[in-house]
């Protein structure tokens, strides 16, 4: 007799959210044609008034029918006792509410004029709702209901809708007083989850009651594949853009095809899987509310609470509930107890018995609670500026403009808005300073790059105390959140210098002045639910998602509501917020998040006096579009966003606003946004990004790491990669197999077999130059044969190498190796790799050991694709080495362009070798100075050295060569 009744309520409530779908659809062409359009207007205002009417009448009944089946249940528990005892006035109430139902439809049909394929299907299903149809049929026409339903959402923050999701997830106001009694209305049910993706009108839900009045469609703007065009201005320049000295870069039309066919929209990144999704708790009035309902659909009847516990940063089971009514009470004591110790959530279960007492600690049909802030009022003027800072990794200007369409369309609304000042600003020469987040970071919280002689874990310290305690020393919150998992390799962890214990990781976090981690410790639990440690390396073709929603919408939610509450209370705050969904392997995932992130800078706009900058530290960086040569010069030239509302703008005051106007086409960096910054928390000043940036400025006068691409045209020259160039291939790899083979010496030493080999280039691009006085850096991009321990053919390095331009009387070129970078991912080598390893150099095979590799290859030092006579003869009493000589001829035949020397040892010995050169070098000039030098252990191969003819002589005679041979 329960599910008899519950089944029937089903129906009902269904054929009530169909009604409330077909009063938004818009009135037929048909019948509008052969209308005036005042005879249009009256009878579309006497109809919605009749079924408005009609619509109320129904409501009435419906709570009838509810208080004849709520005592059915209490607290989510239903008992046989309280079934109404008379049977036949809830069927009469049911009756009379499907005639009242199928009369509301027919009036609203009647007064479109015709009737749709998909009307004609509604009429069908109302038809047979009270006659009894089986499960097949009902879901057959429910697909066809669910197909038609239109997501709402709101403008207004007091008025909270379970689709807005930066305002409290609490069910619709309608249906509320139904909540509180804890009653299982499906027709709330599906109301409450209705934010989620779960068919296709979700995907593109109707937004425009979300942007500013007046607004063209967020479909109107085209997608920018590449050489986007800068939004909207609010206001206009006091210069011309020629003045500016920076020209940026040029996309060719061969890249901007490949771009478009890379990331065009993936309508399956912009979904998540409804499946399983639980509604718990809400919150509501400064505390929450609670319903059984999820659990219960899913046969659960208790709810677990997981928090952080503070005395080892794990996520543990806290306490479990199966009464609505304590759980709600003792969410608003947890809430206070968590946010105190600087977290900002909880994570709610859904649990059996036998769950609850279960020390698994896996969380499925969980909920992540965003707490409500719960920290005093505080006393800052109308003057504080508020600092948000949302740093979306790893996506560059271009790659914004073409993922994120909808968000590019509502900043230019925002500054089409004639009914407010709030303005947004589009830094469109944003150079970054490095290529790898960290440095960025370095940068930008200390106003400074790593020093040169820093060692590799010194390079991983971000050092944010300097900042943040400027800062809080002034009376501002900080929070620090990311969606990285702390226990992994990046991340938070790795940011405060990689603390071994609890206790050294909360002494870092106060040292460095952070209040709250914010959701920051939930994302090891988010990305687990997805399969993952890390987002960096999949999961493939699908977003990351819990519990039906983007996992970077929850951080999008905790920010605003953050503010949004620093405001009401006159508190002082600054956040940064670290969102790595655009950091992946392909490039597409970033799309997932461009819904909810227009919801985010159109909710952003409207907290008064806060500054809000959406900016990335470079473009993506291991994708297939970053191999090539646009892809690189995107991955150093980042996206930046600025929202400036009418409050910030008079705290800043008309000239900072100028400048700030003025630098959006000029060349700015990280350095400059540090610069601005850190004179916030007392008065803002004219400096830096606040200040007036010289037209003149090129990549030049930045502090850079190399390697670096400028953003700027002409910064360096293109060169050929032919024979006239091909030693500076030889004298890196050669470089870099001499850090290889020094690191595996010591493997070795160890009795361990070394795994790592030894580079041989198949091939080089992308050669530039660029002088600088007496020197000139020269950089380029190889490639080499991949192990097989990944599916990729080749692994890609860049590498830059400084050289003389003016060669004194040494005749050498001093080349030097100045820095190189891994371009393609070398994260899945840790599998193969000896522990000590320099895995950024290390390619490696899932058995082969460096010996092997190393007399396998032995010979092919190189496979390039150029013409060249290769020799190999055996050294004078030592026939186990062998001069390996690679000449690389002139196309005219008038001798050479340049030789590359190398030893090879086949002994079982070690050698200190020398190369000397009988014969004076005229007009030639040597990669280093001589004679050449090398040790070499057993089984190895090392590069000597190059020998390079000058340019402009005609024709010159190969040097003869002598060995000197010394046993180690």
């Amino acid at each position: 007799m329960k599910k008899r009744y519950f089944y029937l309520i089903i129906v009902l409530t269904c054929a009530i959210y169909v009604s409330l779908f077909l009063r938004r659809l818009k009135p037929s062409t048909a019948i509008t044609t052969s209308m005036s359009k005042e005879d249009v207007s009256s009878n579309e205002l006497r109809s919605t008034e009749t079924i408005e009417n009609d619509h109320r009448t129904v409501e009435m009944f419906q709570r009838k029918l509810k208080g004849a089946s709520s005592t059915t249940e209490s607290h989510g528990e239903a008992t046989s006792e309280s079934l109404p005892s008379n049977e036949k006035d809830v069927t009469l109430l049911t009756r009379k509410k499907m005639e009242l139902i199928d009369n509301i439809f027919q009036k609203k049909l009647d007064s479109e004029g015709s009737t749709t394929e998909s009307q004609r299907e509604t009429r069908e299903y109302l038809s047979v709702v009270g006659k009894g149809v089986t499960n097949n049929e009902k879901e057959n026409v429910k697909r066809t209901t669910t197909d038609m339903s239109i997501r709402q959402w709101t403008t207004d923050d007091k008025e909270t809708s379970t689709t807005d999701h930066f305002t409290s997830s609490k069910p619709n106001e309608k249906n509320s007083s139904l909540k509180d009694d804890h009653s299982t209305d499906d027709f709330q049910s599906t109301e409450s989850s209705s934010q989620f993706s779960t068919d296709e009108s979700s995907e593109s839900p109707d937004v425009t009651e979300d942007l500013p009045s007046g607004s063209p469609d967020t479909d109107d703007r085209d997608i920018q594949y590449c050489n986007p065009d800068s939004i909207y201005r609010k206001n206009s320049f006091k210069f011309s853009r020629k003045d500016v000295s920076c020209v940026p870069v040029k996309a060719s039309e061969k890249s901007c095809k490949w771009a478009e066919e890379l990331y065009h929209p993936d309508k399956k990144l912009q979904k998540c899987d409804p499946a399983q999704v639980v509604e718990i708790c809400w919150a509501e009035g400064g505390g929450y509310r609670c319903s059984m309902e999820s659990c219960m659909s899913h046969g659960k009847h208790y709810v677990m609470v997981w928090k952080v516990n503070d005395k080892n940063g794990k996520l543990e089971k806290f306490r479990w509930f199966n009464v609505v009514k304590d759980l709600e009470k003792s969410l608003s004591v947890i809430s206070r107890m968590t946010q105190r110790e600087g977290f900002g959530f909880l994570l709610l279960q859904c649990v059996n018995m036998k769950e609850k007492e279960s020390e698994s600690k896996d969380l499925e049909l969980g909920q992540l609670l965003i707490l409500q802030p719960t920290y005093r009022s505080g006393k800052a003027s109308k003057e504080t500026v508020n600092i948000n800072l949302l740093w979306v990794d790893s996506v560059s200007r271009s790659h914004f403009y073409r993922s994120l369409p909808k968000t590019i369309n509502t900043f230019e609304n925002i500054n089409r808005d004639k009914s407010t000042k709030t303005e947004i600003l589009d830094f469109e020469l944003f150079q970054a300073v490095a290529g790898h987040t960290n440095h960025i970071l370095h940068g930008l919280f200390t106003g400074n790059l790593f020093p040169k002689d820093a060692t590799k874990n010194e390079k991983q310290v971000v050092e944010f105390g300097a900042f943040f305690k400027r800062f809080s020393d002034e009376g501002y919150r900080t929070l620090y959140h990311d969606d990285l998992c702390y226990e992994q390799v990046w991340g938070l962890r790795l940011n405060l210098g990689t603390p071994t214990t609890w206790k050294d990781f909360k002494r870092l976090l106060n040292a460095n002045y952070i209040d709250s981690t914010g959701l920051t410790f939930s994302s090891c639990h988010l990305l687990r639910h997805n399969g993952i440690d890390t987002p960096f390396n999949g999961p493939q073709d699908r977003s990351l998602c819990f519990n039906g929603r983007f996992m970077d919408a929850y951080h999008l939610t905790f920010n605003h509501h953050q503010h949004k509450y620093s405001v009401e209370q006159q508190n002082k705050l600054i956040t940064f917020n670290v969102i790595c969904v655009g950091h992946d392997d392909k490039g597409t995932r970033i799309q997932s998040i461009d819904q909810d992130l227009l919801h985010y800078v159109q909710k952003m706009s409207e907290v008064k006096n806060t500054l809000t900058l959406v900016f990335a530290d470079h473009g993506n960086t291991y994708t297939s579009y970053a191999m090539g040569v646009q892809g690189r010069f995107e991955q150093f030239h980042p996206s930046f966003f600025m929202i400036v509302p009418e409050g910030v703008q008079k705290s800043l005051g008309a000239n900072i606003m100028n400048n700030l106007r003025e630098n959006q086409v000029k060349l700015v960096s990280i350095m400059d946004l540090h610069k601005a910054l850190v004179a916030l928390p007392r008065q803002p000043q004219s400096i830096g990004l606040f200040g007036e940036i010289p037209n003149e400025r090129t990549c030049n006068d930045l502090p850079l790491v190399f390697p670096n691409f400028c953003v700027c045209q002409n910064w360096s020259t293109p060169l050929k990669n032919d024979q006239t160039t091909v030693h500076f291939l030889h004298f890196a790899v050669g470089k870099l197999n001499e850090e290889i083979t020094k690191s595996q010496n010591d493997i070795s030493q160890n009795g361990l077999p070394a795994r790592c080999k030894l580079l041989v280039p198949t091939s080089f691009d992308f050669i530039t130059e660029r002088i600088n006085g007496k020197t000139k850096v020269t950089s380029f991009d190889f490639e080499v044969p991949s192990g097989n321990f990944v599916t990729e053919k080749y692994e890609r390095f860049h590498v830059e190498i400084e050289s003389l331009t003016l060669v004194g009387g040494s005749n050498s070129l001093k080349m030097k190796l100045v820095t190189f970078d891994r371009i393609s991912p070398y994260g899945p080598y840790r599998a193969c790799a000896n522990k000590n390893a320099n895995i950024k150099l290390c390619i490696c095979d899932d058995e082969n050991t460096m010996i092997r590799s190393s007399r396998r290859n032995r010979i092919k030092l190189s496979k390039l694709d150029l013409p060249n006579r290769t020799t190999m003869k055996s050294v004078r009493n030592q026939p186990c080495l062998l001069v390996h000589k690679i000449v690389y001829p002139d196309s005219k035949k008038n001798g050479f362009h340049s030789i590359a020397y190398h030893i090879i040892n086949k002994c079982s010995n070690s050698f200190q070798v020398t190369l000397l050169f009988g014969n004076k070098l005229v007009n030639l000039r040597t990669s280093t100075p001589l004679p050449f030098r090398g040790a070499l252990r057993p089984y190895r191969a090392v590069f000597m050295g190059n020998i390079v003819r000058l340019k402009k002589v005609e024709r010159v005679v190969e040097p003869k060569v002598k060995v000197k041979v010394l046993k180690l």
